[in-house]
């Protein structure tokens, strides 16, 4: 998976007006979908092997 994730004790700083649970909510919903992804191209983002699909 990436390493450009943001830390969840940071989640709340950058809340702002959405608050702290749409912002946890948005994080986990991008984990998944990368994830999902990866899971589909055999590879992890900015990775480069020979089972990559795309």
């Amino acid at each position: 998976m990436t390493e450009e994730r943001l830390p969840l004790a940071k989640l709340p700083g950058k809340a702002g007006d959405g608050g702290v649970l749409r912002s946890v909510a948005e994080a986990v919903l991008q984990l998944l979908m990368e994830a999902d992804v990866e899971g589909l191209i055999g590879a992890g983002r900015h990775e480069r092997t020979g089972e990559r699909l795309n």
